[in-house]
């Protein structure tokens, strides 16, 4: 196994780990993380004044097994090149332990796919309670297919919404809590109350079969 720290710009670097020589083939793991301060692009009432929360920032985290190919039953995703390692729990876990060393109040994320968040919602929540309202709704009327076949239909442009509009994934701010103060947030009556109706109000379809 090769570790190393790779300079991307003259102030960003990434760490990567290579099963054998330090080439794009044998990559199995890339991160790029550092120190923010969150700053949502809309505030809501998270009553964090203005001492905002300190959180570390995933900017890119890829986890991959070169030497394996996608099957039937383990199809590739978008963003994938090449399958997962099934070490995302593990990774997360070292994640939160380094953010709290850190006495930081958060781990903060921008999923660039649905099924980033979808995978992420497990320990994170999208600031906005609009967002995350949406994320339930899109898991709940697609819950006929399974999470290859709902991500590739959004990515294809084959889920449509009440309105008969296309639907189109964008990216937004997603957080794991760390302090009570950012927990407080999310679990603020007013925040679950907006996720509650945008889940209600909020509905889609499927346009054709997604392949």
């Amino acid at each position: 196994m090769l570790l190393r720290i790779e300079a991307i710009d003259a102030f960003a670097q990434a760490l990567k780990l290579y099963r054998e020589q330090a080439t794009s083939e044998h990559l199995l793991a890339e991160f790029r993380l550092r120190e923010v301060t969150l700053a949502p692009k809309q505030r809501r009432e998270d009553n964090w004044n203005e001492s905002l929360p300190r959180a570390l920032a995933i900017e890119w985290i890829l986890l991959q097994n070169p030497y394996a190919q996608f099957t039937r039953e383990r199809p590739g995703l978008p963003g994938q090149a090449h399958p997962g390692l099934r070490q995302a729990r593990r990774i997360l876990q070292w994640l939160i332990e380094l953010a709290q060393r850190m006495e930081l109040e958060g781990i903060s994320n921008f999923p660039e796919y649905y099924h980033n968040a979808f995978l992420y919602q497990r320990d994170f929540h999208f600031y906005s309670p609009e967002r995350e309202g949406m994320l339930d709704a899109l898991s709940r009327d697609l819950a006929g297919l399974s999470l290859a076949e709902r991500t590739w239909a959004i990515e294809r442009g084959r889920v449509r919404k009440t309105s008969r509009e296309v639907f189109v994934w964008e990216s937004d701010l997603q957080i794991l809590p760390l302090s009570q103060r950012v927990q407080d947030y999310f679990e603020d009556v007013r925040y679950q109350d907006v996720v509650a109706a945008t889940r209600e109000a909020q509905r889609f379809c499927l346009i054709g079969t997604p392949r």
